[in-house]
């Protein structure tokens, strides 16, 4: 290849990655602060969807985490847990069916409404009479996030 042609090719790669880049250089960049806290971290999904329909686009996002996701078949680290994360929501998969007890969850609750979401689909709809088996599992969550607010 001489030179001429070599040259003539990186000047056309040299245009073409401008023509695709410039778009996004010609515009504002948009960032997005996402503060945390609880079920504010449903809400960000929420805001980034309609951001997303509004054909806006967010060149930068920043947050802090909404919670996190603790089984409740190893109620032994949740006291640990909440030390370490005092204002996450905790998701907790297990109860029920997979053996997890809403009896031992007292150690997961905070000092905050909505600082658990127990997870017991299979439990519920398994159940001869899922209504009855919600409202009895509702109850005994309940319990203990009283007793553990105490």
């Amino acid at each position: 290849m001489n030179v001429a042609v070599r040259s003539n090719w990186l000047v056309l790669v040299v245009i073409t990655v401008f023509a695709m880049v410039y778009p996004a250089l010609a515009r504002p960049k948009i960032g997005v602060a996402l503060s945390g806290g609880g079920a504010l971290g449903m809400a960000h999904i929420g805001v980034l969807r309609t951001l997303e329909e509004l054909e806006i686009p967010v060149d930068y996002i920043a947050g802090t985490s909404m919670g996190a996701v603790v089984g409740a078949t190893e109620p032994d680290y949740l006291a640990r847990l909440r030390e370490l994360m005092p204002d996450s929501v905790f998701l907790m998969p297990g109860v029920g069916a997979q053996g997890g007890s809403p009896d031992e969850l007292g150690a997961a609750f905070s000092a905050e409404p909505a600082s658990v979401l127990v997870a017991a689909s299979r439990s519920v709809a398994g159940a001869p009479d899922p209504a009855a088996a919600a409202a009895e599992l509702r109850e005994r969550v309940w319990d203990v996030s009283q007793s553990a607010a105490r």
